[in-house]
C-alpha cells in the first residue's frame, strides 16, 4: 500500500516537473522574483520559435497543407500564329487565325503551315492547320496539295504523318472534293490512301452526301470499301434517309443488300419509329438480325407501337420479333413486359416472347424469373428453364446447376442440363 503511494506521488510529481521545465523555458521572466538567481542568457526569438523540447516533440504539430499544384500553361511560340492560338475564346482565336491567313502570300502561307505543325498542343495544332491549308488551296486548289502530300509521303511513317495527310485531305476536300478524291485513290500504301480516303469523305459527305456516297459505290468491292461505305451511310442518313435508301436500292445487288442494311441501321439509331416503319413497307430488305436489333430499340421506346409493328412483319414471313420488342422493353419495365408477353395467344409466338423476356429479367433477378416458371405449360416451361439457367450459369454455375437437379418437371431439369 505504502509502495503503491510512493509510486504515484512520484509519477505525480514528475509530470509536473515536465510542465514546469517547459513552462519556464518558454516564460524566463517568470522566475525573477527577490532573491532569485539571475537568469542566464535570454533565449533569442528564433530559439523560442524553433520547436518543442524533444520530450514534448509532436504535441504541438500540425499537418501541413500540400502546395497547390503548379499550374503550367502550354508553351506558345512568340510569334503571331503562337499568339493566334494563345487566344481564350474560340472566336477570337478563329478571327485572329483566319486574319493572318487572309494576309499572307503563298510562301508566307507554306511557312505558315511548317509552323503549325510544330505547334505542342494538338488542338492548337488541328485549328491552325485547318485554317492555313483551307487559305493555301484556294489560292492554289491543284499543285499546293499534290505538292504537300509527296512532301509529307516522305516523311518517316507514324502519327505525326498520318495527322498531318488527314488535315490535308480535309482542306482539299473543301475546295475541290473530286480532285482530292481521284487523288487519294492513286496513293500506292493502302492504309495511307484510307486515312486519306476517311479524311476527303467526312467533309465531302456533310457538303454533297449523294456525290460523296456515289464515289464511295464506284471503288472495288472489299472491307475497306464497306468500311467507307458505312462513314458515307452515315451521313446522309442525317440529311435525307429515304434519299440515302432509294440510292441503295439502285446500285447493284452486291452492293445494294448490305448498302441498305448500313443504312437503315444508322438510321434506326436517331428515328427507330421511322425507320421501322419504312421496313414495314419494305419487308425482305434487310436479315432478321438486322430486324431484330430494330424491335429491340423500338420496344424500348414505346412497347404498344413496337409490338403492332412486330406483329405486322410477322405476319409479312419476318418471324420473332415480338419476342425482341418484348425483351427490349423489359430493359425498362421488367414485370410489365412479361405481363404483355404472358397476355398473348398460346401458341409459338407466345412461347418465344416469354423466353425472350425472361432472358432479360433473369440476368437482373433470377429468383423472380424462376417464381414465373408455373404459369406456363410444359412445353414452354422447358424451354423458359434452358433460357433461366443460360442467363445464371454466367453468374453462379454450381447454384444453377444444383436448382436444376431441384426441378420436379423431368423435361424441363433436362432442358436446363
Amino acid at each position: 500500500m505504502k509502495s503503491g503511494a510512493t509510486l504515484a506521488l512520484a509519477v505525480a510529481l514528475g509530470a509536473a516537473g515536465v510542465c514546469a521545465y517547459w513552462y519556464v523555458s518558454r516564460n524566463p521572466a517568470a522566475i525573477q522574483a527577490k532573491g532569485a538567481i539571475e537568469p542566464g542568457p535570454m533565449p533569442s526569438e528564433a530559439e523560442w520559435v524553433s520547436g518543442d523540447p524533444p520530450f514534448l516533440a509532436g504535441t504541438n504539430d500540425a499537418a501541413a497543407l500540400p502546395p497547390p499544384p503548379e499550374q503550367k500553361s502550354p508553351a506558345r511560340p512568340h510569334t503571331p500564329l503562337g499568339h493566334a492560338v494563345a487566344q481564350q475564346s474560340p472566336s477570337a482565336r478563329t478571327e485572329a487565325l483566319q486574319r493572318i491567313a487572309q494576309q499572307a502570300d503563298v510562301t508566307e502561307l507554306r511557312a505558315l503551315v511548317a509552323e503549325a505543325r510544330t505547334l505542342s498542343v494538338t488542338a492548337d495544332r488541328r485549328e491552325a492547320l485547318d485554317v492555313l491549308l483551307l487559305r493555301w488551296f484556294e489560292q492554289d486548289p491543284e499543285s499546293a496539295p499534290r505538292h504537300l502530300i509527296e512532301q509529307t509521303l516522305n516523311e518517316p511513317a507514324g502519327v505525326a504523318r498520318t495527322e498531318h495527310l488527314t488535315s490535308i485531305g480535309s482542306a482539299w476536300a473543301q475546295v475541290s472534293a473530286e480532285s482530292a478524291w481521284a487523288y487519294a485513290n492513286r496513293i500506292a500504301d493502302v492504309n495511307v490512301r484510307t486515312a486519306f480516303q476517311r479524311a476527303v469523305l467526312g467533309t465531302w459527305s456533310a457538303r454533297d452526301p449523294d456525290a460523296a456516297m456515289r464515289s464511295v459505290i464506284a471503288l472495288p468491292a472489299g472491307p475497306r470499301k464497306d468500311r467507307l461505305l458505312r462513314q458515307a451511310a452515315a451521313h446522309y442518313v442525317r440529311t435525307d434517309p429515304k434519299a440515302a435508301l432509294q440510292l441503295a436500292m439502285s446500285v447493284k445487288r452486291a452492293d445494294s443488300r448490305h448498302l441498305v442494311m448500313g443504312i437503315v441501321t444508322e438510321w434506326a439509331e436517331y428515328d427507330v419509329r421511322a425507320a421501322a416503319q419504312w421496313l414495314a413497307a419494305n419487308p425482305g430488305r434487310v436479315n432478321r438480325n438486322i430486324a431484330s436489333q430494330f424491335a429491340d430499340r423500338y420496344g424500348a421506346l414505346d412497347p404498344v407501337e413496337a409490338m403492332a409493328w412486330a406483329q405486322r412483319m410477322d405476319r409479312s414471313g419476318m418471324r420473332g420479333l415480338v419476342g425482341a420488342a418484348l425483351a427490349g422493353y423489359a430493359e425498362v419495365d421488367p414485370q410489365d413486359a412479361l405481363r404483355m408477353a404472358f397476355a398473348l395467344e398460346q401458341g409459338t409466338q407466345r412461347r418465344r416472347a416469354v423466353s425472350a423476356v425472361l432472358s432479360v429479367v433473369a440476368q437482373r433477378d433470377p429468383e423472380y424469373a424462376k417464381d414465373q416458371l408455373g404459369k406456363l405449360e410444359s412445353e414452354a416451361r422447358a424451354e423458359a428453364v434452358q433460357t433461366i439457367a443460360h442467363a445464371m450459369v454466367r453468374a453462379d454455375p454450381r447454384a444453377t446447376v444444383e436448382w436444376l437437379k431441384q426441378l420436379e418437371d423431368a423435361n424441363a431439369r433436362r432442358a436446363g442440363l
